[in-house]
């Protein structure tokens, strides 16, 4: 018992004997950890941006730590790493707070990539370093999948490459510098455009399934900017900094001015004083409708019969020639006033399509419901790139039946907000009998105001309205929606907001018309007789916003990178290029899903069984040409001297004698010497000799003389009866001396 007790007190002492240690220093020069470090530090710029400044700071500690352990050679101590974690794991919760996700997974990922280079020492740490570096690389693209991100990922691939290849020169006892990376990097690179015919080939043809696998992340709307369901002050004008593009579109035929162009997205009825948001059962009717559409998609791809049913009665009702144009509409045939449209969508954080007004027909990779009040749903989440196509009639007013119920809703204000506004609206009212007459009154009051159209107004209380109206006079165009809306509402009539875009830039590269999130706008709309009439208070107060754009109308207010595309006509052109680089790119790259594979292999007049069968050999290729690559078959050599040679050398390096890559023959001999029988080594010194002569055109004896020579030497090794291993080892052993200089072991 005492026995035990004393061997399980040895083993505690030596636990924290090693705990206490030394971290041992890295077996590898720098040059070889060089391109990992590399990759790393790309990884994290592409992810910078997203990650919160502390934990930036705290990722560049981790950072330092690393390079001083490679280029400084501190050696820390063996359990500093182990606190260092536990410390970035108790961060996390301060930072992120107590949700676990996409975020919070990235950044412990990036804590433990740089808190491995201060402790990574051999050749299996070097690559799972570099494992690490090209998971995080790849998580690059759930941020951003412009082309700019994937030449960044694929240059991060390649420089992790070149670092295991030069893990491997040193495994093989080859010289390791700093100069050798840009020849690596060359072959590397060559063996990357080797393999893109067949990359290309399986891009093609692998099946795409028309949804993922995998489910979405709780935060993955986190991470797209765009339209939201509420607004209140400021919501809107925040995304007109933003000069990211929200989708593009094309026309079929002429398409309509930009001051026509009204993309709808968000319809909000209920307002609490400072905010609008959705009608409360809408949720939950959204939620239904798409979990039927995902499981029923063919029974949805026809507009309800309620839509249908009012749209074709608002047309019988504009006479003889709508009617007409009704029974077309029925039969399936498109309205002569119907515009065709294709709209590239990028991500989006709502499920709502922002599709030009009055849009009839959209279709797309996923299923879109028509809704009540003109918008269009989308059954999945769009959290990628799609393309849709559709009919609208781009008019500004849209028929819906309206009870007395939701008449007295769509009149509802709360009675302590905008006093004054609601008594300008009770005014009105009074003053004004017929709906008409109150709407052209309230348009008059507005003219009158002279108001100010700014991206920075005053800061808005919950009194939004009266402070926009009779105080600031100035606001941006949400708070010219929201003061028209209430005073309105006061007056009787039922309104309502829409958020969505407004306007567009056309690209004359591509002709296509490119909306960004700077065109995000917001409008009213008031019933009267019997149907929605689009209102849009900004175009009182800043025409120049409707007819030239948010660049235009705001041009002193802009940052000066964005006056700049407007400056410099120079710039405007490199714009509206990249613009259209980036479309070609998510229409031919991201945006490459089923729909589009399947319409391109039937242009190629491939069926669905023939491009599946495609498809398989296209798999089998790949696996063919894998399985060659990592055999590597040696090339036969075409002339008798070299064929010679390295039939010799294969017998060789069947009894452990092989020659290293890139040593010379002279070199080779000299090393493999004392392992053959005396004889025969100075047969082979000497044959080497004249290998070398003859490769470098310095002996008059023909390829066919030496062949023979050397096929004589290698029959003569065969009948040999010398040891198979002769203690010459493959792969030297490096160590370390004291005075720390580096020696090479032989294992036998």
């Amino acid at each position: 018992m005492s026995g035990q007790s004393s061997r399980g007190s040895f083993r505690i002492r030596q636990r924290w004997r090693l705990l206490g240690g030394i971290l041992a220093p890295p077996a590898f020069p720098f040059a070889a950890w060089l391109p990992c470090v590399a990759a790393g530090t790309l990884a994290w710029g592409l992810h910078a941006t997203a990650l919160p400044l502390l934990w930036n700071a705290v990722v560049a500690l981790l950072m330092a730590g690393a390079l001083a352990r490679f280029l400084l050679a501190v050696r820390w101590p063996r359990w500093l790493p182990t606190v260092v974690a536990l410390a970035a794991l108790a961060a996390i919760r301060p930072i992120y707070g107590y949700g676990f996700g996409q975020e919070t997974g990235l950044a412990l990922l990036f804590a433990a990539f740089w808190l491995k280079g201060w402790e990574a020492t051999t050749a299996r740490d070097l690559r799972a370093w570099g494992l690490t570096a090209l998971f995080l690389l790849a998580a690059a693209f759930l941020r951003s999948q412009s082309p700019f991100y994937a030449v960044a990922v694929l240059t991060g691939w390649l420089v992790v490459v070149v670092g295991w290849a030069q893990a491997a020169r040193v495994e093989w006892g080859l010289a390791t510098t700093l100069g050798q990376l840009p020849m690596l990097a060359r072959h590397t690179a060559l063996t990357l455009v080797a393999s893109l015919p067949l990359v290309l080939l399986l891009f093609v043809l692998v099946p795409r399934l028309d949804r993922p696998l995998w489910g979405v992340p709780q935060d993955a709307a986190q991470a797209r900017s765009g339209l939201s369901e509420t607004i209140a002050p400021g919501a809107v004008s925040a995304l007109a900094l933003s000069d990211a593009v929200a989708f593009t579109l094309t026309w079929e035929g002429a398409a309509p001015a930009p001051s026509e162009l009204y993309f709808r997205a968000v319809v909000l009825t209920h307002y609490d004083g400072t905010t609008w948001r959705p009608a409360p059962e809408e949720t939950l009717e959204r939620e239904i409708a798409q979990q039927r559409a995902r499981t029923a998609p063919a029974a949805v791809e026809e507009p309800p019969k309620a839509v249908r049913e009012s749209f074709t009665s608002a047309l019988e009702s504009q006479g003889p020639a709508a009617a007409t144009v009704a029974e077309r509409s029925a039969r399936g045939e498109a309205p002569s006033a119907t515009r065709h449209f294709a709209l590239l969508l990028a991500p989006q954080p709502i499920p709502w399509l922002p599709a030009p007004e009055r849009t009839v027909a959209l279709r797309g990779a996923s299923v879109a419901l028509p809704w009540r009040d003109g918008r269009w749903l989308s059954a999945h989440p769009l959290i990628e790139r799609t393309l849709w196509s559709g009919e609208a009639q781009l008019t500004d007013r849209w028929p819906e039946p309206l009870t007395a119920t939701q008449a007295r809703q769509l009149t509802a204000l709360p009675p302590n907000h905008n006093p004054r506004a609601q008594a300008l609206g009770r005014q009105i009212a009074t003053d004004h009998a017929s709906p008409a007459a109150r709407l052209a009154a309230i348009e008059a009051a507005f003219r009158a105001v002279n108001l100010r159209y700014t991206l920075y107004p005053p800061l808005m209380t919950e009194n939004a309205a009266d402070q926009t109206l009779f105080d600031a006079q100035a606001g941006f165009c949400e708070h010219f929606a929201n003061a028209f809306a209430v005073v309105a509402r006061a007056a009787g009539l039922p309104t309502r907001l829409v958020a969505g875009y407004q306007g567009a830039t056309f690209n004359p590269v591509d002709r296509s018309w490119v909306v960004r999130h700077a065109d995000a706008h917001a409008w009213a709309e008031v019933w009267l007789d019997g149907e929605w009439r689009r209102v849009d208070p900004t175009r009182w107060a800043a025409p120049a916003r409707i007819t030239l754009g948010s660049d235009a109308a705001l041009r002193s207010e802009l940052p000066l990178v964005r006056a700049a595309w407007l400056d410099q006509p120079w710039l405007a052109t490199l714009r509206q290029q990249l613009w259209a680089w980036q479309r070609q790119w998510d229409l031919w790259v991201v945006g490459f899903d089923a729909v589009r594979q399947r319409a391109l292999l039937a242009r190629l007049g491939w069926e669905s069984g023939d491009w599946r069968w495609a498809a398989g050999g296209a798999v089998l290729v790949a696996a063919a040409t894998a399985l060659l690559l990592f055999v590597r078959l040696p090339e036969k050599p075409r002339d008798p001297a070299q064929r010679a040679w390295a039939r010799l050398t294969a017998t060789l390096t069947r009894r452990d004698l092989a020659p290293r890559a890139g040593e010379a023959p002279l070199a080779y001999v000299a090393r493999i010497g004392d392992a053959l029988p005396p004889p025969l080594a100075a047969r082979f010194t000497q044959l080497a000799q004249r290998y070398l002569a003859y490769r470098f055109g310095a002996a008059d004896e023909t390829a066919q003389q030496l062949a023979r020579d050397l096929r004589q030497l290698r029959r003569a090794l065969t009948r040999s009866r010398w040891p198979r291993r002769h203690g010459v080892p493959k792969r030297p052993i490096s160590s370390k001396t004291e005075d720390g200089s580096e020696t090479h072991d032989d294992p036998n």
